[in-house]
């Protein structure tokens, strides 16, 4: 059996692997010990004084986009963070302290900074082009058009200017993303190899 994400497992299907031989594995997660969402006391109200963050690799196909998110920040005095270097840990407190995670898949999968963001109560969104693997994952995530600027940051000021529909969707993230971590997906993965192996069993007893 050969585990990989969705994308690898066509291209190996491609290649002439046997589709029974390969396991759909979401290899991303969250690390509980690092990413949660600080309890809210009425007296000290957590602060999010971020309104739009990135957290990630400086790679050639986002830069165009966070170029404009900063732009765009300029422009509107919207609160916009970009980190594309830091140490481990780094990218919790700053979720803990943001509105919304602007993340952009480089492979159509969900990156784990999509399962950072949601467990730190930060509103995590993709683009377009991961619908594919978010319905596959049953995650709630809200998706932009990325063919153009315009479209992306009305995209992230519509939420921005909708309170209660951004909450909404932030706890729905949470209670999806508190089932996603690296021990349930390796739980999900032993009972898959489980279950080949017995189908195997029984093919060979008939």
């Amino acid at each position: 059996l050969i585990a990989t994400d969705r994308k690898g497992v066509r291209r190996l299907i491609e290649l002439g692997y046997p589709p029974d031989t390969l396991l759909p594995f979401h290899q991303f997660s969250h690390d509980p010990r690092l990413h949660f969402c600080p309890d809210e006391d009425a007296d000290t109200p957590m602060i999010r004084d971020y309104d739009v963050v990135f957290m990630g690799r400086d790679v050639s196909t986002r830069r165009p986009y966070l170029e404009a998110l900063r732009q765009w920040g300029q422009r509107t005095g919207k609160r916009v963070y970009i980190e594309t270097e830091y140490p481990r840990g780094r990218e919790a407190d700053i979720y803990c302290r943001s509105k919304i995670a602007w993340r952009m898949s480089q492979r159509d999968e969900l990156p784990m900074g999509v399962y950072e963001a949601a467990a730190c109560g930060a509103l995590a969104v993709l683009q377009h082009d991961a619908l594919s693997e978010i319905v596959a994952a049953h995650a709630p995530i809200p998706t932009y058009d990325a063919t153009t600027m315009e479209g992306m940051t009305a995209f992230l000021e519509s939420w921005l200017d909708n309170p209660p529909a951004l909450a909404k969707w932030v706890d729905r993230q949470r209670t999806w993303v508190v089932q996603e971590t690296p021990a349930a997906h390796l739980g999900w993965l032993c009972r898959q190899i489980a279950t080949r192996r017995e189908r195997g069993a029984h093919a060979l007893a008939d």
